[in-house]
Parts: C-alpha cells; sequence; structure tokens
C-alpha cells in the first residue's frame, strides 16, 4: 500500500480561508445540518492544515503499521496493518467497527496523521455530504466528569456554531448527530486529558461508543500502553496503529529537499548515515525534531553542525526545541516582536494548561487593588471629614473588606462559560466585560446612594456637596467591585504580568500572531501550543503558574438559572461584603456614644441610687440596674447643683445631655428646670410637672462645643403643701463624633 504524507513548513504567513458556497438541497433537518457541518469542519480542517503547510511538494513519509504491544482486546481488531500514512483513511474505513486509536512518541506527528485523517474523510463534495462526518476534537478541554457525548455536542456547537438552524439549536442537532452515527468524532491527545487514571478514561471512552459507532483516538505510545496494562481494559473494538519512527534516508531527504546543494548539510548527513543508531539520528527520528532542525537552520548563516556536538537524544532535543522560538521571530524578518520578548511572553503563555484561556490570567494583585480601592476611597471621604478616626475607620474597612474577600474565594468559585459558548475568545471575553461593568455599576450606585442619605442626612451637608462625595466614593466602589470579577481580574493580571514584562498589553494581538507563525494552533475557538514538547520546554524555563483556580466550567446541562446564579455568586458575595463593611462603619461613625458621668462640684448634691428595671417575667424574671440621682423638694424650695464636666477621651465634644427626668410623689407639682452651660445667661429651661417624665433627647438642647461646667436648678413654682421627688434617670452627656463632619460642611 503506497501511502505518503506532506508535512512541510514554509514562509506561509497569516491563515487561510477556502471560500465555499452551500447549495442546500432537498433531505431532512439533519441532512442540512450534515452539510453545513462538513463545510466547517473543511474550512477549519483546511485552515489548519494549510498553516502547518502540510500539502506541499516536500513530502515526509510517515509510516504506520498495527502495533505489536498487548493493547488490543479482540482478535478482529487484531489486523495486519501497514503503510505510510496518506492511506490511513482507507484503512480506517476497512476496519470492521471503524474504531481506531493512533499511538506513537511525542513529537511523532499524532496530531498531524489526525487533522489528515479528517480531511481525508470528508466527504466529497462537502456540498453533497450525507455523513458521516469527520469532526476534529481536542480532548484537552474534556473534564470526564462531563459525559463524552455531551462534551462532544457542545464542543461541536462552539467550534462549528452553523450546525444548528439557530445557534440555540446548535448542542441539540449535534447530539442528534452522534446518536444517529452521522459523526465521526477524531479525538485528539487521550493523553492529555485531566483525570485522575488514563486507564479509567479509556474505559469510559469503549464503553461510550458500541460496535457501530465509527472514532479516532491519538495517545502518546507509553501513556497508551502504560493505562491498558494498568486497567486491563484497552478499547475492546479499535485497532491500534503506531507510528514509526522516521528513517535516516526519508530524514535525509525532507531536510535536503527544501535547501538544493547546500553544503552546510553534508556533514550531518554523512553522520546520520554513518551512525543510524546514535544520538543525533535518534533525535531526528521524529517529524517534530525533523521541523524544528529544518526551521532552525533554514537561513543560509547557521550552521547545522552544532548539532554534531551533543552526545544524547536529550541534548539534541532541547537544542532544537530552544532554537525554534529564535528561528520563528528572527530579526531579520522585521517583525513586530523580538526574539527575547516572544521566549518570554509565550513561556507565561506555556505555564496554562493545555489550551490557553483568557481566565487562566489571574493574580492575588486584583484582590489587593480591590481592597486598595474600597480602602483609599473611604481613607479619603473619613480623612476630609474625620481626621483622626479616617485611620482608624479605614484600616479596618481595608481589613475587613480583604478578609471577607478572600473568604469568599475560598467557599465559592466563580465559573465561566465555556462548553455552552460559541465565540471566540475576544466575544466570550466581551460578555464577561459587560457583566463586570453591570455589577460594578450596581456597586457604585449603591455606594452613592448609601453615602448620599449619610452625609446627606446625619451630617446635614448641602445637596452638591453630597453629591460630590457621593459620586467620588462610589466610583471607588465601582472601580473596585470591576477588579473582584472575572474580567477585572484578567484585566488586573495581565496589566501586572505586562508590566513585569511577562506578557505584551496587547496580549489577543501577540496571541493571534503566535497563532499565524504556527506556534500555536487553534483547533477550536481556542488557542493552544502546537507542540506539546515546545509548550513543555518553554515551561521548565518560567516559574509563574496559571491554573483554572479560582474558575471552574459549567457543565453543558446546566440550566440558565444555575448558571446566572453561579456566575453571580462570587461577585456578589463580594459586593455584599464590601457593603457590609460600609454599612458598619456609617453605623458606628454616625451612631452617638455616652461620655463619662457629670462630676459633682457644688451647690446640692444629688442624691444617687440605683432604679431597678424588671427583664424578662415568670420565675426567671432579671432585674437590670438603671443608675439615678435624686432631688428633694419641700414647697417653695429651690436647689441648684453645679457638676464639672471632663474632657472627653477621643476630644470629641459633647452634644446633648441624656436620660430621663420626672417628678414623683406629689400630684400637684410643677418645677421649673434650668440648665446653665458655661455659666451662660441664656440657660435652658424646662417646666417639669408631677407623672410626666422628660427625656432630654427630645427637648432638642445643644451644649456648647467647649462644655466644662454644668449647672442645673430647679425652682416649684406649685402652692401644693406636698414634697416632690425629682429623678434624673441615667445621667450622662452623649459625645459628638460627627462634629468634624458637621464643622467641615458648615
Amino acid at each position: 500500500m503506497a501511502m505518503s504524507q506532506r508535512v512541510e513548513h514554509s514562509e506561509i504567513r497569516g491563515p487561510l480561508y477556502q471560500h465555499q458556497e452551500i447549495h442546500i438541497a432537498g433531505g431532512t433537518p439533519l441532512d442540512h445540518a450534515v452539510r453545513r457541518l462538513a463545510a466547517s469542519v473543511d474550512a477549519r480542517v483546511l485552515q489548519e492544515t494549510g498553516q502547518r503547510s502540510l500539502w506541499t511538494s516536500s513530502p515526509l513519509v510517515v509510516r504506520v503499521r498495527s502495533t505489536e504491544r498487548p493493547v488490543q482486546a479482540r482478535e478482529s481488531a487484531l489486523l495486519n496493518l501497514e503503510g505510510d500514512s496518506a492511506g490511513l483513511a482507507g484503512i480506517f474505513r476497512d476496519l470492521p467497527h471503524r474504531q481506531l486509536a493512533i499511538i506513537g512518541e511525542q513529537g511523532a506527528g499524532k496530531t498531524v496523521q489526525a487533522l489528515l485523517l479528517t480531511r481525508e474523510l470528508l466527504p466529497k463534495p462537502v456540498q453533497e455530504a450525507d455523513g458521516p462526518v469527520p469532526v476534529f476534537l481536542s480532548l484537552a478541554s474534556w473534564h470526564p466528569d462531563i459525559p463524552l457525548m455531551t462534551w462532544m455536542a457542545a464542543r461541536i456547537q462552539q467550534d462549528h456554531p452553523d450546525v444548528g438552524e439557530s445557534r440555540a439549536q446548535g448542542r441539540e442537532t449535534a447530539l442528534r448527530l452522534i446518536r444517529q452515527r452521522r459523526i465521526v468524532p477524531v479525538l485528539d491527545g487521550l493523553d492529555e486529558v485531566r483525570a485522575g487514571s488514563l486507564g479509567e478514561v479509556i474505559e469510559g471512552i469503549g464503553a461510550a461508543f458500541d460496535d457501530r459507532a465509527p472514532f479516532v483516538v491519538t495517545c502518546r505510545r507509553e501513556e497508551y500502553v502504560a493505562a491498558v496494562e494498568a486497567s486491563g481494559a484497552p478499547l475492546a473494538r479499535a485497532a491500534v496503529v503506531e507510528i514509526d519512527s522516521v528513517k535516516v534516508e526519508d530524514a535525509i531527504r525532507y531536510l535536503s529537499s527544501a535547501f538544493t546543494d547546500d553544503t552546510r548539510w553534508r556533514p550531518l548527513f554523512q553522520r546520520l548515515r554513518d551512525d543510524p543508531d546514535g544520538p543525533v539520528a535518534h533525535a531526528l527520528s521524529t517529524p517534530l525534531m525533523l521541523f524544528l532542525a529544518r526551521t532552525a537552520y533554514k537561513r543560509p548563516t547557521t550552521n547545522p553542525d552544532e548539532l554534531l556536538a551533543h552526545s544524547d537524544v536529550q541534548s539534541v532535543e532541547e537544542h532544537l526545541l530552544d532554537a525554534y522560538i529564535p528561528a520563528t521571530y528572527a530579526r531579520h524578518l522585521g517583525l513586530p516582536y523580538s526574539e527575547y520578548q516572544a521566549k518570554r511572553w509565550l513561556g507565561t503563555l506555556a505555564r496554562s494548561p493545555r489550551e490557553v484561556h483568557w481566565w487562566h490570567f489571574h493574580s492575588p494583585i486584583a484582590d489587593f487593588a480591590a481592597g486598595l480601592l474600597f480602602g483609599l476611597g473611604t481613607g479619603w471621604i473619613l480623612h476630609l471629614m474625620w481626621n483622626t478616626a479616617a485611620a482608624i475607620g479605614g484600616t479596618l474597612f481595608v481589613l475587613a473588606s480583604v478578609a471577607l474577600t478572600s473568604r469568599a474565594l475560598r467557599e465559592g468559585k466563580e465559573i465561566v462559560i465555556t462548553e455552552r459558548e460559541t465565540a471566540d475568545p475576544r466575544s466570550h471575553l466581551r460578555r464577561y466585560r459587560m457583566l463586570a461593568v453591570f455589577v460594578a455599576a450596581v456597586a457604585g450606585i449603591a455606594g452613592w446612594v448609601g453615602l448620599s442619605a449619610w452625609i446627606g442626612g446625619a451630617a446635614g451637608a448641602d445637596s452638591v456637596t453630597t453629591m460630590t462625595y457621593a459620586l467620588v466614593y462610589g466610583s471607588f466602589a465601582a472601580a473596585a467591585t470591576l477588579i473582584s470579577t472575572a474580567w477585572g481580574r484578567y484585566m488586573a493580571a495581565r496589566l501586572w504580568l505586562a508590566v513585569r514584562g511577562l506578557l505584551p498589553f496587547h496580549l489577543l494581538r501577540f496571541i493571534e500572531d503566535a497563532h499565524s507563525r504556527g506556534v500555536l494552533r487553534k483547533p477550536g475557538v481556542f488557542y493552544e501550543f502546537r507542540h506539546v514538547r515546545l509548550q513543555e520546554r518553554l515551561r521548565a524555563g518560567n516559574s509563574l503558574l496559571l491554573q483554572d483556580h479560582p474558575y471552574e466550567v459549567v457543565k453543558p446541562e446546566t440550566s440558565r438559572l444555575q448558571i446566572a446564579k453561579a456566575q453571580l455568586y462570587v461577585p456578589v458575595i463580594r459586593l455584599v461584603a464590601h457593603l457590609a463593611v460600609i454599612f458598619i462603619t456609617a453605623l458606628v461613625l454616625g451612631a452617638t456614644f455616652k461620655g463619662g458621668p457629670l462630676e459633682y462640684e457644688t451647690g446640692k448634691a444629688p442624691t444617687r441610687y440605683d432604679v431597678h428595671f424588671q427583664v424578662g417575667g415568670g420565675v426567671d424574671a432579671d432585674f437590670t440596674p438603671i443608675p439615678a440621682w435624686g432631688w428633694t423638694m419641700p414647697p417653695s424650695s429651690a436647689v441648684t447643683s453645679t457638676f464639672s464636666v471632663p474632657p472627653h477621651r477621643l476630644g470629641w465634644p459633647y452634644r446633648r445631655l441624656d436620660g430621663a427626668i420626672k417628678v414623683k410623689n406629689c400630684e400637684a407639682a410643677s418645677i421649673i428646670m434650668s440648665i446653665t452651660a458655661n455659666a451662660s445667661r441664656r440657660p435652658h429651661t424646662h417646666v417639669l410637672n408631677t407623672g410626666r417624665g422628660t427625656s432630654f433627647s427630645t427637648l432638642g438642647w445643644k451644649l456648647p462645643n467647649d462644655l466644662n461646667r454644668l449647672t442645673v436648678t430647679f425652682r416649684r413654682i406649685d402652692h401644693a403643701p406636698c414634697t416632690a421627688h425629682i429623678e434624673w434617670l441615667d445621667p450622662a452627656l452623649y459625645a459628638d463624633q460627627l462634629f468634624g463632619i458637621r464643622s467641615h460642611f458648615d
């Protein structure tokens, strides 16, 4: 069986697009869906293979054969398959169950085989496709707790949004096509599934497909063999083919085809022929390393002899991996990014899981920035209005805000919807930006309304002043909440990494450029490194770690109500935490506090005693003592008592008297009460009558800010013969901690 795979990387830059006109004739809605899907798959695979330059006149022959390893269960799967990969589609069609596993070592070209097989299995012409349609799917994004069929339907909807008559119907249409076996899933990267046991994943795939359901799966050879041996459960009906190492003469033919009569390569070619089992020949026995060598030494000023200086396979491979980025971003190409920048930025991207998602970029700097903004906003307001208390209130605010936010993050994860999305990264990010702006607007309005009520009400500021302060604080609250959202955390982390030189400021532009140069690929709507070995090599030199925490991917079957609830959980928790701190701070600062008791100085000394008030009822009743002062008033008498007022421990002035005063024990008694502050000539007076207690808070008497002495005079103005008793219950002064605020607004 004569077959050949054409693998070439040329200087073609930018995406390759295919224009197709789809003329859908008669048929069922699913027939139409098959044709739409075939056209979409054709365009996407053509773009990927075009960027890899797989269809060129300089082929690399890659041979496949049935594996001799004990990883096949049934005799019906033990077929003597052999050839090169150009005829892999024919091999697949001849299989009894049309189930195939492709295994090979790292860099053997498994993904290339999967892409080419997808291309070859497409019905021709795609406008008249009747199925089954091969669909390339990267398993790196599959979470094993999601049913495989459900995940495939969601991913098909995501990668090929036109599969349904409308986007809302896409997932259901894809699921029906899968169940009716009108799709051939080409599942790439079984070893990249994030699961505890690869053997269990293999068992799950085997259980998901019956003997009439076709599929193709690729996996690294060592991982696949180890998993099957450990679990004892291979893919029962699948034939397993293994990608052979590239022969020396095939490797020389591939390298020399791009460099005709180039004497630079002769020493290397001679070494390969003289020592076919040596480290250099062994390293150059995979398509990946051959491609890297061809890329690294394509310029006439380079010297392939460098490879001969390495004494082991690993050092040769590491040298080629390290040379790839400098060759791709060489200065003479006039690229917008230097070699140093590209390597540094790609090293950061390499720290992400297999697929590069925007939510992988997060940093504690976002929490710090959010707490700092809230603290600055509150501290600024309190500093202008309060001075001494501003530092205390602002510090408490920051501590409480950061603590509550951190607790919310520990107890709940913010979700990002990927399995239900059909948008590219820019559109996906745009949706989360809209959500972030909405939540931030709610926080800003809440802060504006709350502060307006406090300043305009409790502090008595005018409307212009109230509006100014409220707008400033609302802006701080909105900005802090914005940073607390998924989009805000991404932006904060991205900017922080950009400032440190670990990422470019225009990240998506750089990623799209890397895709156009073949460093990244785009099997779906998200990007990933084209070569896992390159990602692993770049990752090894970078200590930064990008991962999914504190985010999780929502399952496709999740209802819209559950999605909305989960999306808003963490932002709302943060918002409630911040607003709670605002409320508590305002409540504490807006309240009034009792000062120390008045100290008797001269005149008639009041009798001091406690009045017990019952709390509760029955046998369990308790009695709470309340301090009281008393004066005895015979008929036609008058008494005067002078008290000194000690300074408040925080320096606050006193606002008013506290407690309640009443006349007892004489039914017809009527007494004039006069209270003079600091020997003022304008005392406050009030008539007290028997049985009618008066609360000082209702009198509205304002005390001077420099209060240091208080004189109380009682004079009877009735003619009753009985002796009256005056009782001042809970005598005290209320401190005015809002004095600084009020004076600021006066």
